[in-house]
């Protein structure tokens, strides 16, 4: 029996130990900043990404807090990091705060892991600088839209409406067609602008309205 109990438990930690090193590989090998923290947010352990995007060495460096390397949004964490004790993971934008490099746009997952039957927080720092950058450009056309386009469309049916109004009914037929598939159209090209303005409101969480 106590044969058996030995070998059982040797199985065991060698499925352990084999565990514990799949994912050291994993948490070493990605290209994301991985931390590993306790519950106060004390920093146990980083992967290489996160030693060379911060300079900080876990090994070397101590009393060294998460919040060192971000500003936590309390408000999807909760006080203490409450809420992760209720929720498979939280996940919101911040600012990597390295110690020589300029700040970087992250988006940070933190979730709570088993390490040896204790419990800690994995923190997971992902750049999106390129979304913001993409973000922006979106920003910069939509603002080219109104500015460069809606504003002159506007001055062009404006003007077709005082034109046709000048000509009123001695204008040839044919002039008054042109006038008319010229003021459909502006009109038209004005409801796509418009619509375009209407989208980028809505993915902003404004409301629209029409009169």
């Amino acid at each position: 029996g106590l044969a058996g109990v030995a070998i059982y438990n040797s199985r065991l930690f060698t499925r352990l130990e084999v565990a514990q090193k799949r994912y050291q590989t994993l948490f070493e090998a990605s290209s994301d900043l991985l931390f590993i923290t306790d519950w106060d947010g004390h920093v146990i352990e980083t992967n290489r990404a996160a030693e060379k995007a911060t300079g900080y060495k876990p090994r070397i460096s101590h009393d060294t807090d998460i919040m060192d390397f971000h500003t936590p949004d309390y408000s999807r964490l909760g006080a203490g990091f409450s809420n992760l004790k209720r929720m498979d993971s939280v996940v919101y934008e911040s600012e990597l705060l390295p110690r020589l490099a300029s700040n970087l746009p992250i988006e940070v997952k933190v979730a709570q892991v088993i390490i040896g039957k204790q419990s800690y927080l994995q923190w997971v720092f992902r750049d999106i600088s390129e979304r913001k950058y993409l973000a922006a450009m979106q920003e910069d056309l939509m603002t080219m839209v109104y500015h460069d386009i809606r504003s002159p469309l506007s001055n062009v049916i404006s003007s077709l409406d005082i034109l046709a109004h000048q000509l009123g009914d001695n204008k040839e037929p044919s002039v008054k067609t042109l006038l008319s598939v010229a003021h459909r159209s502006a009109e038209r090209i004005m409801r796509l602008v418009n619509s375009l303005l209407d989208i980028r409101k809505i993915e902003e969480g404004q409301s629209i309205l029409h009169s």
